[in-house]
């Protein structure tokens, strides 16, 4: 199964993030949306726990569209920096 049907997947499912999450077993849930304009692209992303803080993180960046492939790593990083700074909520 590709990534894209993997998220498909999991597309209008009634409770949001905390459906996937449980579905997935996973604590953390990574969204967002990327939008093209000419030769840029705009992520906006965010993480969420679901419970009582429901977005742990969210930023929007920008790239041109030849940088498209450093986008993944790029992400990973950021994500992996926000959860584990010392603010960051502690798991389930």
């Amino acid at each position: 199964m590709t990534p894209r049907a993997e998220v498909l997947e999991y597309k209008g499912l009634s409770g949001g993030a905390a459906e996937i999450a449980e579905a997935l077993g996973v604590d953390y849930v990574l969204a967002g949306s990327v939008e093209r304009s000419d030769d840029r692209l705009r992520l906006q992303a965010y993480v969420v726990m679901p419970g009582d803080r429901p977005r742990i993180w969210a930023d929007e960046y920008f790239y041109a569209e030849s940088e498209a492939d450093q986008i993944p790593e790029d992400l990973a990083a950021l994500v992996r920096k926000a959860l584990t700074a010392p603010e960051a909520p502690e798991r389930n």
